[in-house]
């Protein structure tokens, strides 16, 4: 199961833009590290650590995977999981932050320590759109799921789609087979993922979110499930 989300220490507060904060930004190193002890926090996981590299080291040995990539704020919605954001700065140098939630036109981050609301245009401008986000693999998960594929992994993708409604009598048969590939396609265009029958992890994210919905998420959204026809 996945671990349950951390509590916010402090209300946040309302911030107009990163440059009009009411502290001053940490050191670009500090501010790195205590984003990423910031986004392993939300899993209950230690946070040892001084980077992104040790923060996925450090996350590997609790089940917990690092998924990196470029996006915007869409993107940010679909996958629904805490992420460090890249910031830009004038100079040059990066800056992080941790987001938590976002809450109609407003973002709940954390810089450095301290909790603070961004409106999502400020959010945007200061973004340099690269992002970290933590998800949980299916056991034994190595590459994304497609026909032909035989795993354990298989196995938890049949299992979790069993559990949805609608989906009826799915077995633990570890093996991805055309039929699975259906309903896989049919869960993603339910979901507004690309429908190519192979399970990555922004499908895999969507389907652990389902199983687990006190999971760590960004927004509070309705149960996912399978429609029925």
């Amino acid at each position: 199961a996945l671990a349950q989300p951390a509590a916010t220490a402090a209300p946040p507060r309302p911030a107009a833009a990163l440059a009009r904060l009411p502290v001053p930004l940490p050191a670009a190193e500090i501010a790195q590290t205590l984003a990423y002890r910031t986004l392993l926090g939300q899993w209950r996981i230690p946070a040892p650590v001084s980077d992104e590299a040790g923060a996925c080291q450090q996350a590997e040995l609790f089940g917990a995977r690092c998924l990196s990539g470029s996006g915007d704020l869409d993107s940010l919605r679909r996958l629904n999981l805490p992420a460090v954001l890249q910031l830009r700065q004038p100079a040059g140098q990066l800056q992080h932050l941790t987001l938590l939630a976002l809450q109609g036109e407003q973002a709940r981050v954390v810089i450095g320590q301290q909790p603070h609301l961004l409106t999502l245009a400020a959010l945007a401008q200061a973004w340099n759109g690269r992002y970290t986000v933590l998800w949980m693999p299916p056991p034994h998960y190595q590459q994304p799921l497609a026909p032909g594929s035989r795993s354990l992994a298989v196995a938890w993708l049949r299992q979790q789609l069993g559990q949805l409604p609608a989906a009826g009598g799915a077995t633990l048969a570890a093996s991805y087979d055309a039929g699975l590939a259906a309903r896989v396609r049919q869960f993603q265009l339910q979901h507004d993922l690309p429908g190519d029958g192979i399970a990555g992890p922004l499908t895999l994210i969507r389907l652990a979110q389902a199983g687990n919905p006190d999971s760590p998420h960004l927004s509070a959204t309705a149960p996912v499930t399978i429609r029925k026809e």
